[in-house]
């Protein structure tokens, strides 16, 4: 699951209005007592307060990570990990576990034993990261339909993931998708694009579709031509079967945006 829950996106922009605001009456009164303020002030004031807290959100990314494709089974372990990429240092971002905050989680959760921790660092661009990340040694069964919430009070902002784990005697069939990474999601960067499934046999019928158009069929009006998309298959060494359909985008630009 990927994208910005729509509750939040709502409170994201009211949440960075009411900051702006706030700070523009606190300001503006300040000055009103000096003696120098004017309607047209004001209205800068009010402009310049807008443009930089719609820049700090537009310039915020979330990223959601579970297990692959090859880790969603029984007995398989891998990383876990909520992180946002803002233009400032975000001590407020957390993650919630099943509508639980991770620092809340109880003896009875099988969780607690990922020993999830938080740290953040400057990125080479100025940006900041907010990690949260834990380990999962092994999966049980109830680890599955684990829905993941990572969510920022400081950006009103946040992004969810649900978590599916098989029990390889049950249901061996999985699929992935990955687009860029929170620092490759910006205009210029680029990135590798992958829709894969994993099964117990090989599966000719798999596709992707963008934009509800098949990989095969776009245009040359879409931006996604580009990534020249292909599909392969192999066989894993458990015996079960990957299909995967495979692009890389050189240069995002605005027209990849809401995909």
């Amino acid at each position: 699951s990927s994208g910005i829950n729509a509750e939040y996106g709502d409170h994201c922009r009211t949440g960075a209005i009411t900051s702006s605001l706030q700070s523009l009456f606190f300001f503006s009164s300040r000055i009103h007592r000096a003696g120098v303020a004017t309607e047209s002030m004001i209205a800068l004031l009010l402009f310049l307060a807008l443009q930089a807290d719609s820049a700090a959100v537009n310039e915020t990314h979330i990223t959601v990570r579970g297990p692959k494709p090859s880790q969603a089974y029984v007995g398989e372990g891998s990383s876990v990990t909520c992180a946002i990429n803002a233009p400032y240092f975000d001590d407020s971002f957390t993650m919630f576990v099943n509508n639980v905050n991770y620092t809340n989680l109880n003896s009875s959760s099988p969780w607690l034993a990922a020993n999830f921790t938080k740290s953040a660092w400057r990125e080479t661009n100025g940006t900041y990261t907010t990690a949260i990340e834990g380990f999962v040694d092994y999966y049980t069964m109830q680890h599955d339909s684990t829905y993941l919430f990572c969510f920022s009070p400081q950006y009103q902002i946040g992004d969810g993931l649900w978590i599916r784990i098989t029990d390889r005697q049950t249901n061996d069939t999985h699929f992935t998708i990955r687009g860029p990474k929170p620092s490759q999601a910006y205009v210029g960067e680029g990135s590798s694009v992958t829709c894969a499934i994993n099964a117990p046999y090989f599966d000719d019928s798999f596709t992707m579709f963008i934009n509800n158009v098949n990989y095969t069929n776009l245009n040359s009006s879409s931006p996604w031509l580009a990534a020249n998309f292909t599909k392969s298959a192999w066989r894993e060494t458990n015996g079960t079967y990957t299909t995967a359909i495979e692009g890389f985008v050189d240069y995002y630009t605005m027209q990849h945006d809401s995909t």
